[in-house]
């Protein structure tokens, strides 16, 4: 009986609609084994709470501990969190994963991006295992660091990881003769109009050369400290469509532009997050003229970019004509921080690795304003609002 009620559940857990995966497994006679089941539906659907509680009393298994250390770092407690995962072996790579974005928040970036490479083995963690896996690549060819002829520099992860990574690309032009970056498709014309000498990542296939370099392991590669290491800004640097600015102007009539989008890509595992508000973000439009970057949304009150938008070089030809970007999403912030245009960035309690660490930024541009409370906005979006009060009132 609980095994098909356990199927049904996994059905709509895979499907997102939690809540009713919920009403099936949440019974009083639920057999022990199934609770962490349970816990898990409940932590996506934003009661992390009800999760802990679900299994903090079980008998403590190494998955148990780490969904523990998951749930507690859901609400915020990440020092508790730490503390489980201090307990566990590392040689669990997922011990290790988490470990790593502990470490990379207290500051040692070296350590940390040690450990959270360990994903990797957990397919969470950049595309080289894909690459490995379908003779795309030859380990033998990874690349370590020393100077070379050929080498060619994958872009890897979401489009996001794609921008951060490409931070390092022009120091590693100065150790190879040819530098060959492999990327995303829809990414091709900006990087190229950039400056770099980028082919789509399907033709990695059939690319020669000597090495080849992941880029989400550049850090533990070049054994850096310190995410700056190596980087000028702006590292994303081509040009605006004209076309583009005297739209935005039109619509602006002289006001400040203000780019804003509240939610990234819920295809996502955990995207849903990084959700904020909308309103938080139309209520800026008493700073300006407001842009709409949430594509998929047609307020007729807002002006909507997707008419405009095709591929990364028109989304740079918007950001290079905005005088603030405003966004929980990572991928339009890392580009907005790759041009070095003024972005503000709200981020969830358990940010991504990038925002984690306050003393170590990753951009010059990018002001992090952090959720305070689990499932609540509210203190992020006073000192969003305060911040547009002191710096954009007229």
């Amino acid at each position: 009986m609980f095994q098909h009620i356990n199927q049904r559940a996994q059905h709509y857990f895979n499907n997102k609609q939690y809540h009713k995966a919920i009403k099936l497994l949440d019974v009083p006679d639920l057999p022990i084994e199934l609770k962490p089941n349970l816990a898990k539906c409940y932590y996506y659907n934003h009661q992390a709470n009800i999760a802990f509680d679900i299994i903090k009393d079980l008998e403590p298994t190494t998955e148990l501990l780490i969904d523990q250390a998951l749930y507690l770092n859901a609400l915020g407690h990440h020092n508790s969190a730490l503390d489980i995962y201090n307990t566990l072996d590392r040689s669990n790579p997922k011990v290790s994963f988490n470990l790593g974005w502990h470490l990379l928040r207290q500051g040692d970036f070296s350590a940390g991006f040690k450990l959270i490479q360990r994903g990797s083995e957990l397919r969470s963690w950049g595309n080289e295992y894909i690459y490995l896996e379908q003779n795309i690549v030859d380990a033998t060819k990874r690349w370590n660091g020393e100077s070379c002829k050929n080498l060619a520099l994958i872009l890897e992860g979401g489009l996001g990881d794609e921008m951060i990574f490409l931070r390092w690309a022009n120091h590693i032009k100065t150790l190879c003769e040819n530098l060959t970056i492999y990327c995303h498709h829809s990414l091709l014309r900006l990087l190229t109009n950039a400056g770099y000498f980028c082919e789509p990542i399907a033709a990695l296939k059939s690319a020669e050369y000597d090495y080849y370099c992941p880029a989400m392991s550049i850090p533990d590669i070049l054994k850096l400290d310190d995410p700056q290491q190596h980087v000028v800004f702006p590292y994303i640097s081509s040009f605006a469509e004209p076309y583009i600015a005297r739209q935005m102007d039109k619509i602006a009539q002289g006001q400040k532009k203000i780019g804003v989008r509240w939610a990234g890509n819920q295809e996502f595992e955990h995207d849903q997050f990084r959700t904020v508000p909308k309103t938080a973000l139309t209520h800026l439009g008493h700073y300006g003229q407001l842009f709409n970057l949430q594509l998929e949304d047609n307020d007729p009150t807002i002006p909507n970019c997707n008419a405009i938008i095709k591929d990364w070089q028109d989304t740079y030809s918007i950001f290079a004509n905005l005088d603030i970007l405003v966004t929980s999403c990572t991928s339009t912030a890392h580009l907005a921080g790759a041009m070095s245009i003024p972005t503000v960035v709200l981020v969830p309690l358990v940010p991504y690795f990038v925002w984690a660490c306050e003393s170590q930024p990753w951009y010059n541009s990018v002001k992090i304003i952090r959720q305070t409370e689990y499932n609540n906005w509210d203190s992020a979006t006073q000192e969003l609002h305060d911040y547009f009060k002191n710096n954009f009132a007229s």
